[in-house]
């Protein structure tokens, strides 16, 4: 329209369509983001038994092919560990 600006809005096109190759990209996403996009794909339920964790902010590339893997890694890269419960996942800092 006459007298109003346009925006432009810049995207990482690599992110937004990784996961159509099976991975998700992170690039300093907060974890509770991190769990709650991998619950969008995983048949099993993620979650944080450590409320201080949820604002960490995370880098990573998640293979979403393999749950257990994907779990590892997020174990590896945001030192935490994991106990499977009657309700799925649960992370807890790594000690």
């Amino acid at each position: 329209r006459a007298g109003q600006q346009s925006q432009t809005i810049v995207v990482d096109a690599n992110k937004l369509l990784s996961w159509r190759a099976q991975k998700l990209v992170f690039n300093n996403e907060s974890l509770q983001h991190i769990i709650n996009e991998l619950n969008r794909y995983f048949n099993i339920s993620l979650s944080l038994g450590d409320p201080t964790l949820a604002d960490k902010k995370i880098i990573a590339v998640i293979q979403l092919s393999d749950e257990l893997a994907a779990v590892k890694t997020l174990e590896h890269i945001a030192q935490l560990r994991s106990e499977k419960t009657k309700d799925g996942i649960v992370f807890y800092p790594r000690q």
